[in-house]
């Protein structure tokens, strides 16, 4: 299987080259790429392999029509959404299976590529809520499936200028049902989630044994290690769920064993635990994406996802954040 990763206009974080580095290391079977438009010279990764993208019209367009302010981390919002163009184009022709996942997004060792490839579907991802699914962990059979995704895309952005990636996969989601599976995103659990729909918990239900395992899109990572402190000045808040999204992660009962460095999550309704093979790491914590640092962190924030929630500094964040919001200031007074 492809596993791509994508960036673009700023240069590599240091978080997604860590995360490039274990991927390649942990799945040596399976080939891992870098779809980016940035320099990539002093990058030196054994065994990736790197598709440089250049963009396209349609790429353009739709950075034209979106009303999202652009200088929000280096337009984030056109290009979560963009870089389903981009995979598209990259991968135009392949009959190959696509599994992208996020940059801030780690995957277990015991990871089911199997049982994607298996999959009688076109795409697989989590739906959060109502209104969002995700692309942290984003499946197409083929490069033919992710160029319907690119298409559909464009279509969402000119219908509705400030749309999202994540509004516009739930959308697909709702409007493909018969190609899309839903990746369990948390154990069948009814008092977990807030105000799920019968729909979204009949899914799960199916697709929980469908993969034996649930993948974190939104939320359990969030929970035990923070929300990315870029949004709130160094600051990130453990131990706190998102009003967004169906699940409430406090109410879950996590795990660890010795044998496994990813935790697993109970099934309250059929009791049995469900290994989690994906996290998302919305705090970016390098160690996180450091194969032999991971673990301890991992169990330590399981052992204490019962206790109250807190908000913790980085100062390196901290003064990051403040330089670039000097910059700005300094750019736009230039302009006016």
């Amino acid at each position: 299987m492809q596993i791509m990763f994508a960036h673009f206009y700023s240069r590599l974080p240091r978080h997604l080259v860590l995360n490039l580095k274990r991927t390649i290391l942990l799945f040596p079977e399976h080939e891992v790429f870098l779809v980016t438009d940035q320099e990539t010279d002093d990058l030196h990764l054994y065994n990736l392999q790197i598709k440089k993208y250049s963009p396209s019209p349609e790429w353009y367009k739709i950075e034209s029509i979106l009303s999202h302010p652009t200088d929000f981390r280096n337009n984030f919002w056109f290009i979560s959404l963009a870089r389903f163009m981009a995979i598209a184009e990259v991968s135009k022709g392949s009959t190959k299976p696509i599994l992208h996942i996020e940059s801030d997004v780690i995957l277990a060792s015991d990871f089911p590529f199997d049982l994607f490839s298996a999959l009688d579907k076109d795409f697989a991802f989590p739906v959060v809520s109502k209104e969002l699914a995700i692309a942290s962990c984003l499946y197409f059979r083929s490069g033919l499936a992710a160029e319907e995704l690119a298409r559909f895309t464009m279509n969402a952005v000119q219908s509705n200028h400030s749309t999202t990636d994540m509004h516009i996969l739930r959308d697909f989601a709702n409007r493909n049902y018969e190609k899309v599976q839903v990746l369990p995103s948390a154990p069948l659990q009814p008092d977990a989630f807030d105000n799920a729909s019968d729909e979204f918990l009949n899914q799960t239900k199916f697709a929980i044994p469908l993969f034996n395992g649930i993948f974190d899109g939104f939320d359990i990572g969030r929970y035990l290690f923070g929300d990315d402190p870029r949004n709130d000045r160094g600051f990130s808040t453990l131990r706190k769920n998102d009003a967004r999204t169906y699940l409430n992660a406090s109410k879950i009962e996590l795990s660890v064993t010795e044998e496994r460095e990813f935790p697993f999550v109970r099934n309250s309704v059929e009791p049995y635990i469900l290994p989690i093979y994906a996290l998302h790491i919305h705090s970016k914590k390098l160690n996180l994406f450091r194969q032999n640092r991971m673990s301890k962190i991992i169990k330590k924030a399981v052992l204490e996802s019962k206790r109250p929630s807190k908000k913790i500094f980085s100062l390196r964040i901290f003064l990051a954040s403040a330089l670039k919001a000097i910059k700005r200031r300094i750019k736009r007074s230039e302009v006016s």
